[in-house]
């Protein structure tokens, strides 16, 4: 059963791939959904770095004022002091 489905799916693939082949204008139309589909995937991926990196400021700027040291901190995010005091000071420009 597995392996008729898996047949069936490599069929069909192959049958895509002859007719993207043999068909320039379904190609391109496939390519540009593919990257389409690609550049989707990236900005997903870039939405959810930004957020880990608000939510990880925003973690460091709450312990500091918890009182808790610079070097602690860095220690705890494997970052140097200079990183954690330039992530709670963030120049202007950013």
């Amino acid at each position: 059963m597995v392996t008729e489905i898996a047949d069936e799916e490599i069929e069909k693939a192959w049958e895509a791939i002859k007719f993207l082949s043999a068909n320039p204008v379904a190609r391109r139309l496939a390519e540009a959904q593919d990257m389409h589909r690609r550049d989707m995937v990236d900005r997903i991926e870039g939405g959810r770095r930004e957020g880990r990196e608000e939510e990880r400021q925003e973690t460091i700027l709450l312990l500091l004022s918890r009182k808790m040291s610079y070097e602690e901190i860095a220690d705890i995010y494997g970052l140097s002091v200079d990183e954690i005091r330039h992530l709670a000071n963030p120049s202007p420009s950013q």
